[in-house]
């Protein structure tokens, strides 16, 4: 009898459409050039899925984003590239070498992704509104969208007890800070970052107030007393044609943050993410030292205090209601935030402060907020002044500067 050889069964190969049949059915070892497509289509996936990860954690703190995108951008990569390569014959290079090959990319991705998505001055210009890229002279202030709702303000008990653990015998300095008391908020609009010499300097500028001592442009201006920075906000109402105050102070602790003792939580500040203590001996500029509130909000402790609209009063007399404003007198303003003067206690969320509204110091500023944006019949939606890039971040355009 003839010796037959005991044919092996054919692996089933399933195929998706005729270009695959065609193609595995001419040569079972795919070409070359479906190996390039697969692996363009792996490296843009990458891309793709990192994108949404860091959109996703866009306000988070530097160190905890430049984590993420590491990680993400590493992980992605080698899954990406690890899928079914090590099926494809004639590529044993890449399959030796595939997770240092991913790890380059991954960190490429990585790097590329983190310059254009959070480095704010990156940001800044390739979201560049189109109208300032008409202009060549404007300024442009970066504002937070605040969501309508209820908020807690001042300390609760639970509060109180942690702030006590971090700072024993310094419950006596609580007083003004209870008791915690609920308000609702209408939406509001308020800058990212405190109003800055060169933003002062266009003010002082048209209204022909002597410039002084205001050399740093990205540094927060100082020395305003509280009636300045109100006509600050007077002056930029008229010119843009909107609502432009002061934030209430149940606003700035609003947008700080409720029941945390720091904007980004209950971690004591470093010198390396807050100018606190006289460690600088000086103010820095906005965008150097960055600790972000629960809704992206820059240097809402340290770096400078900063003036609130209301009259200062205990919270025992705070009236439960909507929008509230403060007493309608007073002798003092109510000043928020801590400054680089100030220690670790004194820059805490819920700590108060206030001085005569005419008083001007080298550590206060302010930032200031849009009333009433959403509340208008949609009228504001046409404003020019301001654009969005998405729902909660926009910004303010003043031209002719």
């Amino acid at each position: 009898m003839k010796n037959y050889k005991k044919a092996q069964p054919k692996a089933k190969i399933k195929t998706t459409d005729n270009r695959s049949k065609k193609l595995l059915s001419k040569n079972p070892t795919i070409d070359q050039k479906e190996i390039d497509k697969r692996f363009c289509l792996y490296v843009i996936c990458g891309y793709l899925l990192l994108g949404v990860i860091t959109w996703a954690f866009f306000s988070c703190p530097e160190v905890v984003k430049i984590a993420i995108c590491l990680l993400s951008g590493l992980i992605i990569s080698i899954i990406l590239i690890s899928i079914d390569i090590k099926k494809i014959k004639g590529i044993e290079i890449i399959i030796k070498y595939r997770i240092q090959v991913a790890i380059i990319i991954g960190l490429l991705i990585a790097l590329i992704t983190y310059i254009y998505a959070f480095s704010f001055p990156f940001v800044k210009d390739f979201y560049k509104p189109l109208k300032c890229r008409c202009e060549c002279n404007c300024i442009e202030i970066p504002i937070k969208l605040i969501p309508s709702g209820i908020y807690k303000i001042g300390i609760s008990a639970n509060e109180e007890n942690r702030i006590i653990n971090l700072f024993p015998k310094m419950n006596a300095f609580l007083n003004d800070e209870k008791p915690q008391h609920s308000v609702f908020l209408d939406s509001f609009l308020i800058s990212e970052f405190e109003i800055t010499n060169e933003i002062y300097s266009c003010y002082e500028k048209e209204k022909r107030i002597d410039i002084t001592n205001k050399v740093d442009k990205l540094k927060p201006v100082i020395n305003v007393s509280w009636d300045e920075a109100k006509d600050f906000c007077a002056w930029l109402s008229n010119k843009i044609g909107l609502n432009i105050n002061l934030p209430t102070e149940t606003q700035w602790e609003a947008s700080s943050g409720s029941d945390i003792i720091y904007p980004w939580g209950d971690n004591p500040p470093q010198i390396t993410f807050c100018n606190f203590s006289s460690f600088y001996n000086r103010t820095t500029p906005v965008d150097s030292i960055k600790n972000y509130s629960s809704f992206g909000l820059v240097n809402m402790a340290g770096n400078i205090a900063e003036w609130c609209l209301d009259w200062y009063d205990n919270y025992s007399n705070s009236p439960n209601n909507r929008n509230p404003q403060g007493p309608n007198t007073g002798k003092r303003k109510v000043v928020r935030g801590g400054s680089w003067r100030d220690n670790a206690f004194d820059v805490r969320v819920s700590k108060r402060n206030s001085y005569p509204a005419n008083s001007k110091c080298d550590n206060i500023g302010f930032r200031i907020v849009i009333n009433n944006y959403f509340n208008n019949g949609g009228n504001n939606y046409e404003n020019q002044n301001v654009q969005f890039f998405n729902s909660r971040n926009a910004v303010i355009i003043i031209n002719g500067m």
